[in-house]
């Protein structure tokens, strides 16, 4: 089903062991601070001198107007990946080969409660693949087709559920509009309570 710029696919992943590989993860100080620092944490590196920060933002350098890095490049799993997270990877790069493209970088993304992303391109992809790992019904993607064209909204509601973000060099940004239920605390972004919306984000290359 098409929606917007959002497709959604009839793949769905098993995710019942997945909160605890999650909190596994965040007991790491090094993921921890990741996501804390830049709201994503990167498991594919581009060497294995492995580091939750190599991939993380976007891999357009806008001072220089080059790119910083190539998407293809990442291909070293950090060793502290949930295993569920890999058998995503790999089960999405078999669909992707039938449609023509490669995957790159793998990340963990999260938008925290009363938060916006600036309005931005991704140049690097042609298009990137999500899996809503937690969400609630107050976050919206927008994107904005064409110069004077009106916004449009589009949502991956489906927790485990494959979707792509078709068109990533269109201008887009996405909104969590939920409140926040946990009080500020040192293990705030530990809660498995709070309104975050976090998704397994997979860049791709063309073939």
């Amino acid at each position: 089903m098409s929606t917007s710029n959002i497709t959604e696919y009839p793949i769905d992943f098993d995710l019942r062991f997945l909160n605890h590989q999650i909190r596994e993860l965040l007991s790491l100080p090094e993921a921890l601070d990741c996501i804390a620092k830049h709201k994503q944490i990167s498991f594919l590196n581009r060497s294995s001198n492995h580091s939750f920060e190599d991939g993380v933002g976007s891999l357009w350098d806008y001072t220089n107007e080059r790119f910083w890095a190539s998407t293809n490049e990442f291909k070293y799993w950090h060793p502290s990946t949930p295993h569920t997270f890999i058998e995503m990877y790999e089960t999405t790069k078999k669909f992707a080969l039938n449609i023509g493209l490669g995957l790159g970088r793998c990340r963990l993304m999260r938008l925290e409660p009363c938060t916006t992303l600036s309005l931005h391109s991704d140049p690097e992809d042609p298009m990137r693949f999500h899996v809503p790992i937690r969400t609630n019904n107050k976050c919206v993607f927008i994107s904005v087709p064409g110069p004077l064209q009106l916004a449009v909204l589009g949502t991956m509601p489906t927790i485990g559920r494959l979707y792509s973000l078709n068109d990533t060099q269109a201008p887009h940004s996405a909104i969590n509009m939920a409140k926040r239920l946990v009080p500020d605390s040192p293990t705030w972004r530990l809660s498995e309570t709070e309104n975050f919306r976090d998704h397994l984000v997979i860049d791709t290359y063309k073939l």
